[in-house]
């Protein structure tokens, strides 16, 4: 009598504690945007759920602020309820790699500091409630001293279940913990026995049982765990728990146990790598390469779960049995369908390659059913029953409350279908859709998750979706994946089936095509870039820095701003630091665009100086040139120009060492599909912004306006690089182009050294320059490509020039040849004493222009600018012009073909040097009748200034 009496006070007590039943979900805390854990919560509540179980790793990081910012506010907005799983073995894993999370339960203060008196925190008997996810090996002496430094404000129901003794609930085990728990929470015992821990079968409650007894006896509470299957194919966890009815007979347990359990948390609501989530796994979130094989919401949705949670979690808080259980719609009944996609005795290609292709423990403690979960309202009555297709179909009773079952056999290859009838025959509702079984490996994995399909109203005919063509080329190298669209077309996500292990990524020997497409790295690029368009500039960021976020990527990948240590171009990215593959090689691309630019900037930077030196030089070598002799027009026209110059074969210079283009140098050709358009634009916005410059005043110096052109050009090319990075759909076009089929990946990056950059660019300048300075001259230099109309082999003899001038101003191009000479002074010397009617005349030699001598193609001279440059540039323009003289400066970002033109002949480009070219006999002429005092020809001399607004005091 008196053991009853005490039973019945202690039953008293527990039920005044526990008369408010709950049933959370465990959700784990991530990457997840606002707009995302607000649907959560929704979508949680809309099914009854009271809250979640927050769990938390690593409480250091940054996105754990950020979720819990966007969770709490919201659920008190809503009336939903959160609390903190502690997490401390995934935090003492992240210290143990070299994260801050090295403080047991004590890095988690912030956070119960931030939101304990938040009305959303759940309390039990006016306490927060806290758990955790195992013990994490700490003794009891510090739980003991974490609680006093928390004044005991809580209620700490942990999950210790890994400890010795736990599921025996011995004394030993009660007096070494007890005086830490306020309540227990088990974790293993909601699926079958794995190593020790768990049921004997699924569904089994029998190993709870004696934990909640221990729990009421020592006046404690008990939550107890609820979850459909575990499996898990990552993270260096190889482990299948048999699913196929443990989630609807373990509820019909739970509802059949006296005394129930205090609390009920599901597992889980998001936790994709261990495949028991009834949630939406959010991309952000859910992306890792291993377990996105097997868990993701386009392909393994888990959510026809819901319904079924949503009955039992009604049933279980009114106290209903589970032939009570009703659906919470309103409707006839609600359910759901599972099976595996791949059959029992499957044998996988790679099974024993790696653990990731082997069978996971447990593999073979189950078979492959077609299983079925239906709740039919009990106020419909008698008389429905349920269909399960296979090769024998299987037909029985439905009863009012819950129901479960599976098919007469396993599962067959192909489309599964399961139909309910009413008691007049008809077909009111089928499960069916979702991936065709197979009889292979479809993602090459033993894959345990379940496709799960919710029961709908209405007769459908079986159907299932075929799982996407398989690139077995890859095969031989053990990683093998689905080609999606049937290829690397994009619009696919096969990127996300790939590892770190893919040949593509561990062989720097294979070419670049192969390596980009054995990652499908286009997929990748294209993904990111939707997510891009779908959100972009989130939370301030930009482009390279988002696209490396959706990645979980390094931060601060800026690949727009051009800066020293900017970690785009100082950190070069590894396979293991983002998510997939492709996406890495994508942010490398991005990089390699980036250092092209960056060296191209810190070159200019560091040669200014000389380049300016070289500049001051101009007048002394070549021609003295006055300022007013350039018009604004003129040095934008030298502006545009020389940048497309400069930029051209610093760009080519670089390509030539990717290895892509070492084996496919004819390729090299098409680079103008992309380094043309970037840096036409570049221009025009140049040409535009710089009208005004007060550099570019013709009230400077000379000197003072020609060495602003460097610095301009420094400007150009950071414009040129944001543009190109801006995401903008132009941009990200381009980018494309230039990234495919792995052209900027590099195996060892070598930056082109500041005094090549500085030559190319010397060279660029110099080329416009020194003709000039030859034409604008006040000397009347007169200077002119003079056709000598003989071949090359033949014997110099070109009337009114100097022999001594045949080697230094000659040059063969094509099989002709030229020569570089000035028409200085009078064209013709006559002496008048033999009478004015009778003048005795001698025609004059062409002369030899100023400098030619110092063009001898040393880098460190003009960039290593030769008169050949200049010969063949002037020859290019008069024969792109149709044969004839007064052509205009070409202008890359306006003519047609202009950045084709400069790519393939750079300084040789039609257009680039404004020299005329003529025959001996027309440069004579024109010579003679100028000094002869006759009018000056429109363009005079031998030149075109026609488009130059002051030069020679010509106006346009």
């Amino acid at each position: 009598m008196k053991g009853l009496v005490k039973w019945l006070a202690i039953s008293s007590t527990l039920a005044r504690v526990a008369s408010a039943k709950a049933v959370f979900a465990h959700y784990m805390v991530g990457t997840v945007t606002e707009e995302h854990a607000h649907k959560d919560i929704d979508n949680a509540k809309s099914m009854g759920l009271d809250g979640f179980a927050l769990n938390i790793g690593d409480a250091t990081r940054d996105y754990v602020s950020q979720a819990l910012s966007y969770l709490f506010p919201y659920a008190e907005s809503v009336g939903f309820k959160l609390y903190i799983s502690m997490d401390v073995y995934a935090s003492g894993d992240a210290c143990y790699h070299g994260g801050k999370s090295c403080h047991g339960p004590s890095d988690y203060q912030w956070i119960w500091d931030s939101y304990k008196g938040s009305s959303a925190y759940y309390q039990i008997k006016g306490r927060p409630l806290i758990s955790t996810f195992s013990s994490g090996g700490l003794h009891n002496d510090t739980w003991i001293n974490w609680k006093k430094g928390l004044a005991n404000d809580m209620f700490f129901m942990p999950d210790f279940d890994e400890t010795d003794g736990y599921y025996d609930s011995a004394d030993g085990w009660w007096s070494y913990w007890g005086p830490i728990v306020d309540g227990i929470f088990s974790w293993e015992s909601a699926w079958p026995e794995r190593k020790g821990f768990g049921g004997k079968y699924a569904g089994d409650v029998s190993i709870d049982v004696p934990v909640l007894a221990g729990a009421h006896k020592h006046d404690r509470l008990y939550m107890m765990g609820l979850s459909p299957l575990q499996y898990k194919n990552a993270y260096g966890a190889h482990v299948y728990r048999q699913g196929d009815l443990n989630l609807p007979k373990r509820m019909v347990n739970i509802l059949n146990m006296d005394p129930q359990p205090d609390y009920v948390q599901f597992q889980t609501w998001n936790d994709g790598p261990e495949a028991h989530y009834i949630g939406n796994l959010w991309t952000e979130q859910n992306n890792d390469t291993e377990p996105y094989f097997y868990a993701n919401q386009e392909t393994w949705d888990h959510t026809g779960w819901q319904p079924l949670v949503s009955s039992f979690v009604n049933a279980y808080k009114t106290g209903q049995s589970a032939s009570q259980m009703t659906p919470m719609n309103g409707d006839v009944l609600v359910g759901a369908a599972w099976y595996r996609t791949e059959l029992s005795d499957v044998k996988c290609p790679y099974d024993g390659n790696d653990a990731y292709y082997s069978k996971p423990d447990g593999w073979d403690d189950d078979v492959n059913y077609l299983y079925y979960a239906i709740i039919l309202s009990p106020s419909f009555g008698s008389g429905y029953t349920v269909t399960v297709s296979g090769t024998t179909e299987h037909t029985a009773p439905l009863n009012p409350g819950m129901n479960y079952g599976y098919g007469a056999g396993e599962v067959q290859t192909g489309a599964q279908r399961i139909t309910v009838k009413d008691p007049s025959g008809n077909i009111i509702y089928t499960a069916t859709g979702g991936m065709c079984v197979s009889d292979g490996c479809p993602n090459y994995i033993y894959n345990g998750n379940y496709q799960v399909l919710p029961f709908k109203k209405g007769y459908a005919d079986p159907a299932c979706n075929q799982w996407p063509g398989m690139d077995h080329s890859a095969c031989s190298y053990g990683t093998c994946h689905a080609s999606g669209d049937g290829g690397n077309n994009g619009a696919g996500d096969d990127f996300k089936h790939v590892t770190c292990t893919n040949p593509g990524v561990t062989d720097a020997s294979k070419d670049a095509k192969f390596r980009w497409d054995s990652v499908y790295a286009d997929q990748a690029w294209k993904w990111g870039v939707d997510q891009w368009n779908a959100n972009p500039f989130p939370g301030g960021l930009n482009f390279t820095e988002q696209f490396s976020n959706l990645f979980h990527g390094p931060e601060g990948i800026d690949c727009g701003t051009i800066e020293n240590d900017n970690p785009c171009g100082s950190n070069v990215v590894q396979c293991d630091d983002v998510t997939y593959p492709g996406a890495y090689f994508a942010i490398n691309s991005m990089e390699s665009i980036y250092r092209v630019h960056f060296n191209f900037w810190d070159a200019l930077d560091r040669a200014q100086n000389d380049i300016n030196a070289q500049v001051g030089e101009l007048s002394s070598t070549f021609a003295p040139v006055k300022s007013s002799d350039f018009s604004v027009k003129l040095l934008l026209d030298i502006i545009g120009l020389g940048f497309s110059l400069a930029v051209s074969p610093v760009w080519n210079s670089a390509l030539k060492g990717m290895p892509y283009f070492k084996a496919n140098p004819i390729t090299l050709a098409t680079v103008k599909d992309w380094v043309n358009p970037m840096v036409t634009n570049s221009i025009t916005i140049a040409k535009d912004t710089l009208k005004d410059d007060s550099a570019l005043s013709a009230e400077n110096s000379i000197s003072t306006r020609l060495n602003a052109i460097v610095t301009i050009w420094q400007a150009e090319i950071v414009s040129m690089n944001e543009q190109l990075f801006n995401g903008s759909k132009e941009t990200t076009d381009l980018l494309f182009t230039a990234i495919t089929d792995g052209q900027m990946l590099e195996t060892k990056h070598q930056d082109l050294g500041v005094d090549t950059i500085q030559a190319l660019v010397s060279k660029a300048l110099f080329a416009e320059l020194v003709p000039l300075a030859w034409q604008l001259s006040s000397s009347e230099l007169g200077p002119v490509v003079i056709d000598s109309e003989q071949g090359c082999g033949d014997k110099p003899s070109v009337k009114h020039m100097n022999s001594k001038n045949y080697d230094s101003s000659g040059v063969c191009v094509g099989s002709r040849m030229y020569y570089l000479i000035g028409c200085t002074g009078e064209a013709r010397t006559c002496d008048e004493s033999h009478g004015s009617f009778n003048p005795g005349c001698t025609d004059n030699f062409f002369s030899r222009l100023p400098g030619l001598d110092d063009l001898t193609g040393s880098e460190t001279a003009f960039g290593g600018l030769t008169k050949e440059d200049i010969v063949n540039g002037a020859v290019n323009s008069f024969v792109g012009n149709g044969n004839a003289n007064g052509w205009s400066m070409l202008d890359p970002s306006n003519t047609v073909d202009g950045m084709d033109l400069v790519s393939e002949y750079n300084v040789t480009a039609p257009g680039v040097v404004m020299l005329p070219v003529c025959t001996t006999s027309e440069a004579f002429s024109n010579w003679f009748s100028f000094t002869n005092g006759k009018p000056k020809s429109a363009n005079y001399p031998y030149v075109w200034l026609l488009s130059y607004t002051e030069a020679k005091g010509m106006q346009s």
